[in-house]
């Protein structure tokens, strides 16, 4: 395993509060999905698989009998499984286990349970996921009554969209970025090639006239706990495979630590409970910035090299 030593810069930054805390942590999670990078082999990419159960399918076509990725290519995004609701690290893992790469949505009514044989998510486990929602459905997120409906004029980030009627169909869209709404920046997994991706979008055109827009009122009341650090602090980071980085801080230290990319694109939050040490799931590689937040004061940004 490799060992990085931060080099320590000091910046003066000011910490959010609670309920961006929160909405950071979902655009984090978000990210995760987005930015991986992967390589499938012929195992994840099995012909002869594609070929079986596409052809069983309703209406099959070419589209269904084979796989939307080919081996030795380097793809970006979780990619689209019908029924799957998997995170990176998970994604990952079955990855290098020889699960096949998730591909277009009949063939989970034709084999069930993805879980079994194939890796990716669809777009409602997306959502879940990002949310830290119980596993639901599209329909669940467009009539449960955990989430407030709202004007699609007034969506903000970590908002969400979704459709599900049979007139419109079924899909589920998060809220990245909201500052205008003829340019808005979501993210979603995509039932096509894509997969988990972000893109920018017009939301007063009628595209979106099926769409509603949903807020999760639970993302407002978490709360982001208080924490002291100094630049005296000494923090290493070891590389753990394929799951990630564990940063090793010299001392116990409790609060929450943010993780973001030099431009300020929030990678990963978690919380600290007297930890001396903890696990940051990301697939992101190249410069980035730590920080341990006080909501008292403002706080040094450490920054290094994720390889």
């Amino acid at each position: 395993m490799r060992v990085y030593r931060l080099i320590l810069f000091i910046f003066l930054i000011v910490s959010a509060g609670s309920a961006q805390y929160a909405v950071d942590s979902v655009i984090a999670l978000s990210d995760s999905c987005v930015q991986i990078r992967w390589t499938p082999d012929s195992i994840n990419t099995d012909v002869s698989w594609y070929e079986q159960y596409g052809a069983t399918c309703t209406g099959a076509d070419t589209i269904y009998k084979r796989c939307d990725f080919l081996p030795g290519v380097e793809y970006r995004g979780i990619p689209y499984s019908y029924g799957g609701e998997d995170a990176w690290y998970t994604f990952r893992d079955r990855l290098q286990q020889g699960f096949l790469v998730g591909s277009h949505s009949c063939h989970y009514s034709v084999y069930g349970d993805p879980s079994n044989k194939v890796t990716g998510t669809d777009c409602s486990g997306f959502l879940s996921f990002v949310w830290g929602y119980p596993r639901s459905t599209t329909s669940t997120f467009y009539t449960g009554s955990a989430f407030t409906t709202i004007p699609i004029v007034d969506v903000k980030p970590g908002d969400a969209l979704v459709k599900a009627t049979s007139g419109c169909g079924y899909h589920a869209i998060l809220i990245v970025e909201a500052n205008d709404i003829k340019e808005v920046v979501i993210s979603e997994a995509s039932s096509t090639v894509f997969g988990c991706r972000e893109r920018v979008v017009d939301l007063s055109t009628s595209a979106w006239q099926c769409y509603k827009a949903i807020r999760y009122p639970k993302l407002e009341s978490r709360s982001r706990p208080v924490t002291n650090l100094t630049k005296s602090n000494d923090i290493s980071i070891q590389k753990i495979n394929s799951i990630g980085y564990k940063v090793h801080f010299q001392r116990p230290l409790s609060g929450s630590i943010e993780v973001f990319t030099i431009d300020g694109r929030m990678l990963y939050i978690s919380d600290l409970n007297n930890c001396d040490n903890i696990l940051i799931k990301t697939g992101y590689t190249g410069v980035i910035a730590f920080r341990l937040t006080n909501e008292l004061s403002k706080n040094p940004v450490i920054m290094a090299t994720l390889r």
